[in-house]
């Protein structure tokens, strides 16, 4: 029980240090096991400063496969980390396509077969683009009540699954090693929606498949989740 209340206590800590008071009734009312009623993708009430800081207003797709990039340094086949974080970074206004991200944030050898991620989401890279990173809600399993208080509170959430199902792989391969975006959850559901980097044709464009988009929570086994947010 004490390391239970020391866990709570740590989240409810960074949930304050990163989104404000507001953020600090939400995880009680997770703990206390009381109904929480919100819609994903509000402004944020309650930012550092008093100030209200907006979630993304519209998600931006990047295919991984773009023919534009996916020759450039193995974007195609290996560029799931870049694609994902220009993603993110997009959608908030910092407008990045996957190759500038390869280029800029230093954390994936150009041509090599992954990224170090958790490194980037920690990195001055990242925090001097004016982002922060929360505690990461998705070892094992997806935390799904405090994946719905970050995403309600304007955050949108960096996954990875070492046995995601694979969207548009060569025959005979049916998951991969891959890095993607949440953008939505539905808890009632069981079910989030996840901007997969791979889930597109590889043609001209970011043309994705909207077939593929939701998911079970646990249709895997999650390496990780972080949300990330910009706060200044």
């Amino acid at each position: 029980m004490k390391k239970y209340s020391i866990y709570i206590l740590s989240v409810l800590i960074s949930l304050t240090l990163l989104y404000g008071k507001n953020a600090l009734v939400f995880a009680q009312t997770v703990v206390k096991g009381l109904p929480v009623t919100t819609k994903v993708g509000n402004p944020t009430e309650g930012a550092p400063g008093g100030g209200i800081l907006p979630g993304p207003t519209g998600f931006v797709y990047y295919c991984q496969g773009n023919t534009a990039w996916a020759s450039t340094c193995s974007l195609g086949v290996a560029g799931c980390g870049p694609t994902s974080m220009a993603m993110v970074l997009s959608s908030f206004g910092v407008v990045k396509t996957p190759p500038e991200v390869d280029r800029e944030w230093g954390f994936r050898v150009c041509g090599d077969v992954g990224s170090s991620m958790e490194d980037a989401l920690g990195s001055s890279w990242l925090a001097n683009l004016g982002f922060d990173k929360g505690p990461n809600i998705g070892q094992g399993s997806l935390n799904e009540n405090l994946a719905k208080i970050f995403l309600e509170q304007g955050s949108l959430i960096i996954g990875s699954s070492h046995a995601f199902p694979c969207a548009n792989c060569k025959p005979g391969t049916t998951t991969v090693d891959h890095i993607f975006v949440v953008d939505g959850i539905d808890v009632a559901a069981g079910t989030v929606s996840i901007r997969d980097p791979n889930n597109c044709s590889y043609a001209d464009g970011n043309d994705e498949n909207p077939a593929k988009v939701i998911h079970k929570i646990n249709e895997f086994t999650w390496a990780y989740a972080y949300p990330i947010k910009k706060v200044r």
